[in-house]
């Protein structure tokens, strides 16, 4: 929709939201998001800027880190750019099974395991793994390869 009733910081929970909305529909479900979000800028004069976000996330009854960090390892792939995980910590994902995304020390998204609290909280019965990325930093890394 292009009427917002509130921003958005990053396109995890439309992913979410989806998921929600088609819970009838056959499993597994494997969807993905590119959108604009809004994120703190303090050298702008408004403190804040617009950029891309892409996120990918699974649903399903037996789904894991394995499988989404699988499709995070092709997708970066096929843009030519190498990457780390770094263990990190997030109340939206199960403590020890998320992870920073860094490519040329920068830190450009996040992968993880859905905490099952906030899966209660959207009325989600499946497991759901998700990560994502800053697509505006990606295309600057992926250009300067």
């Amino acid at each position: 929709s292009e009427n917002y009733s509130a921003v958005r910081n990053w396109v995890m929970p439309s992913l979410l939201q989806c998921f929600t909305k088609n819970m009838h529909t056959e499993y597994s479900q494997k969807i993905f998001e590119l959108g604009e979000v809004v994120v703190r800028d303090e050298t702008s004069a408004d403190h804040t800027k617009t950029i891309n976000k892409i996120g990918a996330a699974i649903s399903d009854s037996n789904i894991g880190y394995e499988q989404i960090s699988s499709c995070l390892d092709a997708f970066l792939s096929s843009l030519g750019l190498s990457y780390q995980l770094e263990k990190t910590d997030h109340n939206s994902f199960i403590q020890g099974r998320t992870a920073k995304i860094i490519i040329d020390n920068k830190e450009v998204g996040i992968v993880g395991e859905i905490h099952p609290q906030v899966l209660n909280n959207w009325g989600l019965e499946k497991m759901v793994v998700v990560f994502e990325l800053d697509a505006d930093m990606l295309f600057h890394l992926s250009n300067r390869k």
